[in-house]
């Protein structure tokens, strides 16, 4: 992502089945409000998401080298999160601005998880 242009007006950022290991580079995208990570095995960590001060919506579904999102916590501004197929601990009571949690245990290999399909 670290090649990622400098994006001023995108809203909104979906990531499937990349093969980076961080999300440094997001900070080209100062005012995006939702990021999804899908199938992206590598990625372990969501630090470089901390000072996204405009970041409401965050979906992790089948990154499974992320064990916390606690780092997270600082972002007064998260809303919403989801975490689906992987094993993610933490403590939701770290964020208390949280509207929103949805949790879906690891699913099996193979079957499809609901939380793919795009919504909206």
């Amino acid at each position: 992502l670290a090649k990622l242009p400098h994006l001023h007006e995108l809203r909104k950022l979906t990531l499937v089945s990349g093969e980076f290991g961080s999300l440094n580079g997001i900070q080209n995208v100062p005012n995006v409000e939702f990021v999804a990570v899908r199938h992206c095995p590598r990625v372990k960590d969501f630090w470089a998401l901390r000072k996204r001060e405009r970041l409401r919506e965050l979906r992790v579904v089948s990154c499974d080298s992320v064990k916390s999102l606690e780092q997270l916590a600082v972002n007064d501004g998260l809303r919403s999160l989801t975490v689906a197929g992987c094993e993610v601990g933490m403590r939701l009571d770290a964020f208390p601005n949280l509207k929103s949690y949805c949790y879906a245990a690891p699913w099996p290999e193979g079957v499809p998880l609901p939380l793919d399909e795009e919504e909206e």
